[in-house]
């Protein structure tokens, strides 16, 4: 007797689920099942034993069949026992301690998981805390670590040890980098945890209990902005930055000067003079924080001016600036008015070449390397312009390896001749009134001419994007389905560039397949004019539906009768689907025989458990017309059925 009650005795030291405390309750029960050799039963790897008899019948092993039926007894006890009562009808009808410990998986297992979820994003955004200490901060993180390994999403401890370190203040930067040269079998959380304490214990002996200067900016996000404490002024006469403070005689304002609350003004005189232990870390003077320093906004004026000033400079050889934008884009040509000189790295491009002196002459290329130009040559062309190619050669063009770049010089081509017309974006060369290459601008002083050379291995992908041909109705469809005149109007007035018309096309506006499409709309179901039964048996709605829980009698299905008349609904449990044709007939012979009315439509969807050649037989047999409806329903069409 006192082994039987010794789990009801254990029972009452758990916290009973009550569905936020699955993990913990999880972890208890298991605990006190493995202490009363219970689990195996639970957990089915211990099943009941089969009836062994002899030959005079009598069963030989009775006793480990009462010993097993006695254990599932006391494991099925202390899972109901804790439970909330208000949780205890998921387990009802249970007729095993593993049914019941399958239904709770099956309910709170997958809540669990999501909890999981959630506070493992809670961990990776935890963020060090201005007040508590370094022991509060470790033991938060360790707790919430423990959550997780009791829901089954462990972390390792080098991923809690990371966390801790990254998520302290920049005090404790130098404590970071001496940790790292600890052995990793020694890299632990209790170690860690001593060797903060004494860090937290020397900075605060340093600082004489006040907050190290290096965590201010840490927790600037915490404090209130720097204009609502204190702000400062040019340098005044003495040499330094005064600060104003509202309320003192030296600023005047609203609810500030001497008539002015003299109660508010010390106390933000007060705040001031706190700010005066604050260091900047720019120039590290008090009373200010960095982002605030006059020193640094000085300092980024300069550089602002100097950079303004370099990207405006221009030397004989230079190559632009912009041409780090087109560094990635080898095989085009840019036309630079920067450049002294045609250019280019590709050997190949080259059909003649004549090697100059290494040392004669240095060019200025991307990053302000220093290149050396290796020989002078032509280049052989193809200019695209408006779907027509015309072939030309580039002169006296250096070859400059490692430039990553094109170059087409403006200057020697003014020189050569041509000319060059700017307009906008867009420039063209000209010479004899007639256009011979295009080009668009892509930087400051940079154009990208719609030129390649003859051997260019993307030549024939360039050259077919160039033409831009396609018939109205792909138009159409090409900018989102717009109205097919409005498109062939743009087009023919010039309104965008570069795309034209295929004369060999159709290109009259016709009817578009997606428009059609997405033009047809659905009319609603009607929801009145329905005619209803006018007597019992005329009409009867049938459907089957799924049990969420399977029965302790194997039930899967459910079947629903309803006469449309008196609103009579009769369900019965099913086992398997094809069981639902034996319980219409049976629904229907008790109508009859009840009312006297024999049933004559019987309305249900198209499921396979309403066919059968013994179900149809009885159907023609007793005179009843089957009425279908749709398989799958609407949001719609379930709710128009629902009214019945």
């Amino acid at each position: 007797m006192a082994a039987a009650s010794q789990p009801t005795q254990e029972i009452r030291q758990i916290a009973k689920l009550n569905g936020k405390n699955w993990s913990s309750w999880r972890n208890g029960v298991n605990l006190l099942l493995e202490k009363n050799r219970l689990n195996r039963v639970v957990s089915r790897q211990k099943l009941l034993p089969q009836q062994v008899a002899n030959a005079e019948g009598v069963v030989t092993n009775q006793p480990l069949i009462d010993a097993w039926l006695q254990k599932d007894v006391d494991a099925g006890t202390i899972i109901y026992c804790n439970v909330e009562p208000q949780l205890q009808v998921i387990i009802e009808g249970c007729t095993t301690a593993a049914t019941m410990w399958d239904r709770l998986l099956l309910q709170f297992a997958q809540a669990a998981a999501a909890n999981a979820n959630l506070l493992l994003a809670k961990f990776f955004e935890y963020k060090y805390e201005k007040e508590p200490n370094v022991m509060s901060h470790i033991m938060k993180l360790t707790s919430m670590a423990e959550e997780l390994r009791n829901l089954e999403s462990p972390l390792t401890d080098q991923q809690l040890i990371m966390k801790i370190l990254h998520s302290l203040p920049t005090s404790y930067c130098a404590f970071q980098s001496a940790w790292l040269s600890v052995p990793v079998l020694e890299q632990t959380i209790r170690n860690l945890t001593t060797r903060l304490n004494g860090e937290e214990a020397l900075t605060r002996n340093i600082n004489k209990g006040e907050m190290d200067p290096a965590d201010v900016a840490f927790f600037a996000g915490q404090t209130p902005p720097a204009s609502d404490v204190a702000f400062h002024a040019p340098r005044g006469r003495g040499g330094g930055y005064p600060s104003f403070r509202r309320g003192s005689r030296r600023f005047r304002g609203r609810g500030g000067g001497s008539r002015g609350n003299r109660t508010d003004g010390n106390s933000n005189r007060n705040k001031a003079e706190t700010t005066s232990t604050i260091v900047c870390f720019s120039c590290n003077q008090t009373g200010h924080k960095s982002y605030n320093c006059p020193n640094k906004r000085t300092e980024e004026r300069k550089q602002q001016r100097d950079e303004k000033f370099n990207k405006r400079r221009t030397s004989f050889g230079c190559v632009s600036s912009s041409l780090c934008i087109v560094a990635r884009q080898p095989d085009f040509w840019y036309a630079d008015s920067a450049a002294s000189s045609h250019m280019t790295d590709k050997r190949a491009f080259l059909i003649t070449f004549k090697e100059i002196p290494p040392a004669v002459w240095k060019i200025k290329g991307i990053g302000g390397v220093q290149l050396e130009r290796r020989g002078i040559g032509k280049v052989n062309v193809t200019a695209f312009i408006e779907g027509e190619e015309t072939r030309g050669t580039f002169q006296d063009v250096l070859f400059v390896p490692n430039l990553s770049v094109n170059l087409f010089s403006v200057g020697s081509a003014t020189e050569a001749g041509l000319e060059v017309h700017f307009k906008g974006t867009n420039a063209s060369f000209s010479m004899n009134d007639t256009t011979v290459m295009t080009g668009e601008r892509i930087g400051d002083s940079l154009y990208q001419l719609s030129v390649l050379a003859d051997n260019c291995k993307h030549r024939e992908d360039f050259a077919a994007k160039a033409v831009s041909l396609a018939s109205a109705h792909l138009l159409h469809q090409r900018f989102a389905h717009a109205n097919c005149r409005d498109v062939i109007r743009t087009i023919k007035s010039k309104a965008v560039k570069d795309i034209k018309l295929d004369p060999g096309q159709d290109n009259t506006a016709k009817p578009c397949n997606g428009c059609v499409y997405g033009k047809m709309h659905r009319l609603p179901f009607p929801t009145k004019g329905r005619e209803r039964a006018e007597k019992v048996g005329e009409l009867v709605h049938g459907d089957v539906g799924i049990v969420n829980i399977t029965t302790p009698d194997g039930c899967r299905f459910y079947s629903l009768l309803k006469d449309d008349f008196t609103e009579f609904t009769n369900a019965k449990l099913l086992r398997k689907k094809s069981d639902a044709a034996t319980h219409v007939i049976e629904f229907c012979e008790k109508i009859k025989t009840q009312t006297g009315n024999p049933v004559k439509v019987l309305r249900t969807d198209q499921g396979t458990e309403y066919r059968g050649e013994r179900f149809d037989k009885w159907k023609q047999d007793s005179g009843i017309i089957h009425q279908l409806t749709a398989r799958h329903y609407s949001p719609l069409r379930r709710s128009h059925q629902a009214s019945v």
